[in-house]
């Protein structure tokens, strides 16, 4: 079926080679569609973003913002940085309430198996479940020792 010559061989080497050259350029095509995809994406994104951060009103006081830009240093006239910056000190305290709720829920779960605290259901933050929060963010609040 092949020739002494081997020219069946360098044909069909010849046909796999224009499949190569067809598969990589659909596939350079479809990764210049997928990289456009991405930039449309982080474009629409970020304008989102912008427009959500044109309606943010943060819950951190303005006054509050600006003793804590001060005091560290930071001198901002730019509104858009200082509601970023907000927006993240916010978050930051979201997330460490957050930590400290399901540090406060695995206690509660604890306790529950003592019969004496069921009438306890009120959630009140306390400064161990503070403290273990702050902890993963490596942020230390803890007393010193007491020395005598």
């Amino acid at each position: 079926m092949s020739n002494s010559d081997g020219s069946d061989n360098s044909d069909l080497s010849y046909e796999q080679e224009i499949e190569m050259e067809i598969a990589e350029d659909s596939l350079e095509q479809e990764q210049k569609n997928v990289d456009n995809l991405i930039e449309a994406e982080q474009l629409k994104t970020v304008d989102d973003e912008k427009v959500d951060l044109n309606n943010f009103k943060p819950l951190i006081p303005d006054l509050v913002l600006d003793y804590l830009l001060e005091t560290n240093g930071i001198d901002c006239a730019d509104e858009e940085t200082r509601k970023v910056i907000a927006a993240l000190g916010q978050k930051f305290i979201a997330d460490i309430a957050q930590s400290a709720y399901q540090f406060h829920k695995i206690h509660q779960k604890a306790i529950i198996k003592d019969k004496r605290f069921l009438k306890e259901k009120k959630t009140t933050l306390t400064v161990s479940d503070l403290t273990k929060a702050l902890q993963e963010y490596g942020i230390d609040i803890s007393r010193p020792a007491y020395f005598t």
